[in-house]
């Protein structure tokens, strides 16, 4: 049999193995998915993540989420400021606000549940509590109930009122499980929709006019010097340079001192033996 007709053969084979792999059928799943309508979604939906604690379901609300950001604002999520489509997404005040209540609330967990363990012990309650951590969920429980506070539109006028909404454990970032109801979502698309565009806060260093840290400092490059600061570091390496020049000069004389050394011995050596000589010389005479 040839090349050509061994590549075929195989070819065939490969071929017939395919058609048995389409031709056998996939086990039937079943599956349940929590979906939000309506909104900015159109004739979409979303699907968000889902957890289930304690027997009741939580949805993940993410910034960066590109069918919450529809639902929210009618439109589609667009990052690039280069396109010819205006920005839009859902980067606003609201996530940082819940989140901040989210932390207060763990704390408040954290602080009672010390409280009965102090008062269990009959000992007295520590005077400083430190904040809450994401193992302490374990102790406290894997929930909080926030008071998310009142959505008020540009004119002053409430929206949606003060509730209280309970979201699961967190004390970083800004990603918010909520729990999943209708008024929930709603209360959170009206949140967005008055909320202010989010803006980075500055950092202590910043409002100190220290600028970056040392380590980061280092990392980009050092910053230009001021005049003074440059004077001083030229003085420095001029210092540096003379102690290298001292050092320099004195391990110098000290080699010629060997040397000195060195050539004087040698020359007692010389002396000494041409003496020898000498004597021996008239003692054969």
């Amino acid at each position: 049999m040839s090349d050509a007709e061994d590549d075929r053969e195989q070819g065939d084979v490969v071929e017939r193995q395919d058609e048995d792999e389409q031709d056998e059928e996939k086990p039937v799943r079943l599956y349940k998915a929590t979906c939000v309508s309506g909104g900015g979604l159109g004739s979409s939906v979303w699907l968000p993540e889902v957890t289930v604690v304690g027997g009741q379901e939580f949805l993940r609300f993410s910034k960066w989420d590109r069918d919450l950001t529809k639902l929210c604002t009618k439109k589609p999520m667009n990052l690039w400021t280069s396109g010819k489509k205006p920005l839009n997404n859902i980067n606003v005040e609201l996530f940082s606000q819940l989140a901040s209540l989210r932390m207060q609330a763990c704390n408040q967990a954290l602080k009672k549940v010390m409280e009965q363990a102090a008062e269990a012990e009959g000992v007295p309650l520590p005077s400083k509590i430190r904040q809450a951590t994401a193992q302490d969920a374990f102790v406290a429980g894997q929930s909080v109930v926030i008071q998310a506070p009142a959505i008020l539109n540009e004119d002053g006028d409430e929206i949606e009122e003060e509730r209280p909404i309970r979201v699961l454990w967190g004390v970083r970032g800004q990603d918010l499980w909520m729990e999943a109801t209708e008024d929930v979502i709603r209360y959170f698309i009206a949140g967005v929709k008055h909320s202010k565009p989010y803006e980075q806060p500055v950092s202590k260093r910043a409002k100190q006019g220290k600028g970056a840290s040392p380590k980061k400092r280092r990392r980009r490059g050092m910053e230009p010097m001021s005049s003074f600061d440059k004077k001083k570091d030229d003085d420095k390496k001029k210092d540096a340079d003379k102690k290298k020049e001292v050092d320099k000069k004195r391990d110098d004389d000290e080699k010629k001192k060997v040397k000195k050394r060195r050539l004087e011995a040698a020359a007692a050596a010389l002396r000494a033996a041409a003496d020898f000589v000498h004597a021996h010389s008239l003692e054969e005479d």
